[in-house]
Parts: C-alpha cells; structure tokens; sequence
C-alpha cells in the first residue's frame, strides 16, 4: 500500500524534484547538427533519455522506500541510509565509508561541469558587451578568472542560508527548489520563443522541425509552458515533512532570491543599452 501514490499536497509538491531530474536535457539541442537524419533520431535520443531518468528515479525511489519507513527516510542521505542497511544486514559496514568516498569523489566532476557551463556563458555574454571589460579576463588555459571568483563568492553567500534555515534538509530543500524554479523560468522564455519564432517563420530553415507544423509545436509549447507554471506554484510551498521555518519565511526567501536572481539579467542589458548609447 505504501508504494502507491497519494494524490496529497506534498506528492504535488515532489513536482519540484521530479522537474528537476530532467533539467539540462535542452542543451543536447547545441549537437542537433552532428547527428544524422536529426528530424527522425533527435526525438528518439530525447526520449531514450527520458525513459532512463524515468526508469532510474522509479526504482531508486522504490528501494529506498521498500528498505526504510517513510517516516526515516531523510532528504540528503535517504542514499546511504539504504546502503547503510543492506550492508549491515550482510555484515559488511566497512564497504560503505568506501561508497561515501566514491560518491564523493563523483560529486566533483559533476560540481566542476556546473561551475564551468555558466562561466563560460558569462564569459560570452561579456565578449558581447553585456558585462564589463573585467570579466572578459582569462588565464593561460582560458579559465574566466574573474568571472569564477565571484561565482563563488555568491556562492558563499547563498550558503550563508544555512543558518536561516533552521536545518539541513530544509536548506537541501530550498536550494533544490531555488534552482528548479530559476530553471522553469528560462524554460516558460524558451517555449514563449519557441512560439514567436515560429510565428515569425523564422524556423522554416531549422534543422529539426516538432510534427504537424505550427499546430504540433503550439501543443507542445503549450504542455511545456502549463508543466513550468505548475512547478514555479508549487515550489513555493514547503513540504509538510520538512522544517523551514513556515510557509510564510520559506516563500520569502524563495521570492527575495528569485528577484534578485532575474535583476541580475535585467542589469545586463541595461549595462548593454548604456554602452550602446555611449558609443552613440
């Protein structure tokens, strides 16, 4: 019985989660040119990748939740916990400070891609004029210096929510839903554009075209669109089972970091018009 869902406010609130699983499956979109016949093997790649998430998240979810109670189950080590049991039950506890090394040393490669993808994006934003001249600075290897340093200063900063928040899986949590919801954001642009450009004709030359032309895009679009908006809602409402403080204070934060996300970007282009104008 307890592996079977419940239609209850915090399963909604899983949607968070869920989505974020599949972020970053857009950026197979810049290989589009290198695969053969992409019309026909581009959306069987996409969903190829889809199923796998699907599949992997399905029974790891599964055992964790036929190993422990529910009311265990812990938000950042609900992994471990699982492993923990198994290799208790098989009198072998001395594997699993080798698998927290392993998984550790995994996490690494996975942080290193996340800090290097936006830099390089910031990187090019400045050779276009949207940033200052300071951070077009790279070193022999081609490292944006400037530009790391202080992404890791703000990092520091958004770290510095772990003492708001009144514990770990809270902030875990937060940090999650926060990335999510500044993701589902740049997707409600991508499927606007996706729309307008269509509208445009400007994609009669693409490569790849979605099936049954503008009708076929528009559906598409549209579930897109309805599955981010659902997640930006519910993102800003805690899970029942997690401390954060209350609903109040967590959606606060949420929204206090999410405008001060987006007047970022906002400060771009303004920066961008201004030099526009001084060159003028």
């Amino acid at each position: 019985r307890d592996l079977l869902p419940l239609f209850n406010a915090d399963n909604w609130i899983s949607l968070t989660a869920i989505m974020a699983s599949f972020l970053g499956m857009e950026l197979a979109g810049v290989h589009v040119l290198d695969i053969k016949n992409p019309q026909k093997n581009f959306p069987k790649v996409l969903l190829i990748s889809a199923f796998f998430i699907l599949f992997s998240m399905l029974f790891g979810s599964l055992a964790i939740a036929t190993v422990l109670p529910t009311h265990e189950i812990k938000l950042v080590s609900g992994v471990l916990q699982v492993f923990s049991s198994f290799f208790h039950a098989f009198q072998l506890p001395w594997v699993l400070p080798i698998l927290v090394v392993a998984i550790v040393l995994g996490s690494f490669g996975n942080i290193i891609s996340w800090q290097t993808s936006p830099a390089k994006g910031l990187l090019h934003a400045a050779e276009f004029g949207y940033l200052p001249k300071l951070f077009r600075k790279c070193n022999a290897q081609g490292v944006p210096v400037n530009i790391m340093l202080i992404q890791a200063l703000l990092v520091s900063v958004v770290c510095l929510l772990f003492l708001l928040l009144p514990s770990v899986n809270g902030f875990y949590w937060f940090l999650t839903a926060l990335s999510t919801n500044l993701y589902m954001l740049m997707y409600v642009l991508l499927f606007a554009s996706a729309i307008r450009l269509r509208s445009l004709r400007e994609l009669d030359k693409a490569v790849f075209h979605i099936p049954y032309g503008k009708k076929g895009l528009i559906t598409v679009c549209s579930l897109g669109l309805l599955g981010c908006l659902m997640t930006l809602f519910v993102g800003f409402i805690p899970p029942s089972d997690i401390y954060v403080g209350g609903i109040g204070l967590y959606s606060l934060y949420m929204g206090s970091m999410m405008v001060l996300s987006i007047a970022s970007v906002a400060i771009f282009f303004i920066y961008k018009r201004r030099q526009n104008l001084k060159l003028k």
